[in-house]
């Protein structure tokens, strides 16, 4: 079993709301009845965003059953008419795959886990999401079958609690404008001046904030660390990963 993280680029609603607010980061949960998408609207106006899922629900003939909004969040539900043909969830589920919560989107990409059982369908479903647009795997990490249920799921708040807001803003931003890519594509000082803070206060932040994180993953770090790792992992061949020669 493999779990493998796809990133996709294609004309379906909510890839086609990422084109429109490219800096909007939108977390998605869907369970074929109701679609719930937390938006963080901080690079683009709330009200904007709003009106755009609103003409999208009275096209599709969809319900807008609720939403929340601020001047920098949304919380919104709407019916969901998902099926293989408009929805890559639903198209990855007829292939046996699942899918892990949430989709999230930004800059026009759409990016998701799935837990691969057979490997010969999963080329077949890689190929239809080519069909869609620009398809990519940006990770893959082989999960042997019986250990799957031996999962670790670590909550938000054992991660995050001890963040002041200044230091998951700063961390945040830092995150979302690639510093932490590579090559990077930011600095501190363009972070701070994005924040209106100064490059030594950002940096302290910024500092304090990754120091606080690694703290907490620790001790998960340390167990799979010390879990027994496996060889001879049958490859996914067909499709094309991320940074690979074509």
């Amino acid at each position: 079993m493999y779990r493998v993280t796809l990133g996709l680029k294609h004309d379906l609603p909510f890839a086609d709301l990422s084109r429109r607010f490219p800096r909007t980061l939108v977390y998605r949960w869907c369970n074929t009845t109701v679609d719930y998408l937390e938006v963080d609207c901080r690079s683009s106006t709330c009200v904007d965003v709003s009106g755009w899922l609103k003409n999208y629900s009275s096209r599709s003939g969809l319900e807008l059953v609720y939403e929340y909004t601020s001047p920098t969040h949304m919380s919104v539900i709407v019916n969901c008419k998902c099926n293989a043909q408009n929805s890559t969830l639903r198209l990855a589920e007829s292939y046996g795959c699942l899918w892990v919560a949430p989709v999230t989107y930004l800059g026009g990409e759409e990016s998701f886990d799935l837990l691969v059982f057979d490997y010969d369908r999963f080329q077949k479903l890689f190929s239809e999401y080519e069909r869609l647009g620009e398809a990519v795997v940006k990770r893959k990490v082989y999960v042997p079958a019986n250990t799957l249920r031996d999962s670790f799921t670590i909550s938000l708040s054992s991660l995050f609690s001890s963040l002041t807001q200044r230091q998951i803003r700063v961390l945040e931003e830092a995150m979302v404008r690639g510093y932490y890519e590579v090559p990077r594509k930011t600095s501190i000082k363009q972070i701070a001046a994005q924040l209106g803070l100064s490059e030594s206060t950002t940096q302290e932040h910024l500092s304090r904030a990754e120091a606080k994180v690694v703290r907490a993953i620790a001790p998960y770090l340390r167990l799979y660390a010390r879990t027994p790792r496996f060889t001879g992992e049958p490859a996914v061949e067909g499709v094309r990963e991320e940074g690979s020669e074509q």
